[in-house]
């Protein structure tokens, strides 16, 4: 099975999931091929659509931030695209945010067993517009990037930002049985950042202070 959440961490898990989402869920997840994510088993089983009407709005724009930084990552993939070391990294990095944005939509079908608790969220609701500005601004701005290197001081930008705390926060406001109990939802973030610093410090030695700094942040937030 595709994604971030795979067969081993269900089955790590079983009541837990057939407590949120239904012993069809689980059943259609165990015999899932290797092309198929749960977000999509989900979505099949319409688990997605009856999720409570009361979630935020706020936790759709997260899953748009994780899209956006996607779609940065898939961009640059392709715009270095005859240099394989690079190239491969950066389409690692677009599929990583990928499984972060699909974390994020199964917090929202967990929902309907849980709540979405607004006030842990509330000291990054102000910092959303910006950050979107931010990513929106980088998406535009794409063309402009010369060179490995300047790629690779945009995903340390990126990640330097917000993005990651935002994720994080978003998870922890995800007030379910699912979402506390499975490790996935709290170790994607600092995996993910872990694994740029390990890249670019052999990709791009110069960025090496850029990448303990990333490093430090994460540390200092986790």
């Amino acid at each position: 099975m595709l994604g971030a959440i795979r067969k081993r961490d269900l089955l790590a898990h079983p009541v837990v999931t057939i407590r949120s989402f239904g012993w069809r869920v689980f059943v259609k997840a165990m015999l899932a091929g290797p092309d198929k994510t749960f977000l999509a088993i989900l979505m099949e089983t319409q688990v997605l659509p009856s999720a409570r009407v009361d979630v935020p709005e706020v936790l759709r724009r997260c899953v748009e931030l994780e899209r956006s930084a996607q779609r940065i990552y898939e961009q640059l993939a392709a715009r270095f695209s005859e240099v394989e070391p690079v190239r491969r990294f950066l389409a690692t990095l677009a599929h990583q945010e990928q499984g972060h944005a699909e974390l994020l939509e199964v917090c929202r079908a967990a929902l309907r067993k849980g709540r979405f608790d607004a006030q842990r969220f509330a000291p990054w609701q102000d910092q959303l517009p910006r950050l979107e500005r931010a990513m929106h601004d980088t998406e535009s701005s794409l063309d402009e990037i010369a060179g490995t290197g300047k790629a690779m001081q945009c995903v340390i930008d990126i990640e330097s930002s917000e993005i990651n705390r935002v994720f994080r926060s978003a998870v922890g406001a995800s007030d379910t049985e699912f979402v506390r109990r499975l490790d996935v939802f709290r170790n994607a973030g600092n995996q993910h950042v872990r694994f740029i610093a390990d890249h670019i410090r052999v990709l791009e030695p110069g960025l090496t202070e850029d990448c303990q700094r990333m490093l430090d942040a994460l540390e200092h937030t986790s």
